[in-house]
């Protein structure tokens, strides 16, 4: 309620700073994508208020100056602490909020964003959190004239001007198996002379990321294949600096991601929480887009009677089906579900609105499907085969999909299911 009030009360002050300060003719303001950093978000829903304040002053100074055909997209990035709970944060993310976002984990006494990245940063209520601070016998400051933190406040002017300018093993195999190929397409096909590859600021999206730590070895992959090719080139003092957006559905434990984030990592991050069916981020603002494991998965998937598709010829998305290579790691799990029915403790029409939305497609299926798009086209397209099939542990299954199965069946089936899930995959070995 507090924070609500002073929101409400600095409301004119922000119109009147827009309205003033703004140029939306000339430089970073005039693109097509206005990106904010809001500092200290917590979980909302005051943060959201803020935004949107800010993004309806935005707008009414380019219709008080007759460029509304020139207002541009909006990417909002929603900063606070590691240990700030994201999960919730996304999951009150308004459905009909006007902008993209992302969040942004850690400290903004350190440099969170690429340089000259961001055309306007808000802390409405988190400035007055100091970095560190030691007080013996109290446990705050008051008005006593003590050094705070070395002078945090100028410490926050210096950081505004930065701002200003699956399974683990089995994924891991595929990760280096498939590095490469990676390598050699970044080689023949990024040019870092020209058009936006040669900009300051390289941005990636790698979509599905789960929580790690294999999104993080294939984002390494790429940025070393990227500095790799500056160096050959003799361009080593215009590398860039990279930012990556993590993206996974809202339900993703983005908590569990933003803590395994490598303290060495060689580039900024930003979670982005939504499902890549639909848009995800502003026009023209990505170089790269990774999907190292995730285009399996369907937007929506019916399956009476089975929980995925095998080799019955229907329809997913348009695309006929043929038999999937998918299909051996869930018998188990399936066969643990129906024995759970015929026991009694789900019923069938649990188990009939339960799919499992995961199709493998065969490389002339996604060839068609790319080509029908007509949105894309591919350079290369390289199988990678496997020698056998192996039927995940327990404990790789689980990891997979616990969240989805907990969030059809209720949690208090999990323990129950994966035990069954144990004995099952006994008998199909």
């Amino acid at each position: 309620m507090m924070q609500k009030v002073k929101i409400d009360r600095s409301k004119p002050i922000l119109v009147e700073a827009i309205d003033e300060n703004l140029d939306i003719q000339h430089g970073s303001s005039a693109s097509i994508c206005f990106r904010i950093a809001d500092l200290g978000c917590s979980i909302g829903p005051n943060t959201f208020t803020s935004v949107k304040n800010l993004i309806e002053a935005i707008k009414q100074k380019h219709q008080i100056e007759g460029q509304t055909t020139r207002i541009p997209e909006f990417q909002v990035f929603f900063n606070d602490h590691v240990d700030n709970d994201f999960n919730a944060l996304f999951t009150n993310f308004p459905p009909d909020r006007p902008n993209f976002a992302a969040g942004v984990p850690g400290s903004f006494h350190s440099r969170l964003f690429p340089k000259a990245c961001l055309n306007f940063v808000d802390s409405a209520n988190a400035l007055h959190w100091l970095s560190h601070a030691f007080n013996k016998g109290r446990i705050y400051y008051t008005n006593e004239h003590k050094e705070v933190a070395n002078i945090i406040f100028l410490k926050t002017l210096h950081l505004s001007h930065n701002l200003s300018t699956a399974p683990a093993a089995t994924e891991k195999v595929k990760i280096d198996r498939s590095k490469p190929i990676l390598v050699e397409a970044i080689d023949e096909n990024l040019d870092i002379q020209h058009g936006s590859s040669a900009s300051i600021c390289f941005r990636i999206a790698d979509l599905g990321c789960s929580i790690g730590p294999n999104t993080f070895t294939s984002v390494k992959n790429l940025i070393e294949a990227i500095k790799q090719k500056h160096q050959i080139e003799g361009q080593t003092t215009r590398i860039p600096e990279f930012q990556v957006f993590f993206n996974d559905h809202v339900d993703n434990d983005f908590n569990a991601l933003f803590t395994n984030f490598p303290p060495d990592r060689p580039n900024f991050a930003a979670g982005v929480p939504g499902s890549f069916h639909s848009r995800l981020f502003p026009k023209a603002c990505l170089n790269f887009v990774d999907s190292a494991n995730a285009l399996h998965w369907l937007s929506h998937a019916f399956n009476k009677g089975r929980i995925y598709y095998t080799n019955e010829h229907k329809e997913v998305d348009g695309t006929a089906l043929a038999e999937s290579s998918i299909s051996p790691y869930l018998l188990p799990l399936e066969s643990s579900l129906l024995d759970m029915t015929s026991q009694g403790i789900l019923s069938n029409a649990k188990i009939d609105s339960f799919n499992v939305p995961l199709y493998s497609p065969l490389s002339e299926e996604l060839k068609m499907t790319v080509q029908r798009n007509e949105c894309f086209d591919i350079v290369k397209l390289e199988t990678l085969g496997f020698k056998s099939v192996r039927l995940l542990s327990m404990q790789e299954c689980r990891a997979v999909f616990e969240e989805i199965t907990k969030k059809h069946f209720g949690g208090e089936i999990v323990e129950d299911l994966f035990d069954q899930h144990n004995h099952q995959k006994t008998l199909w070995w």
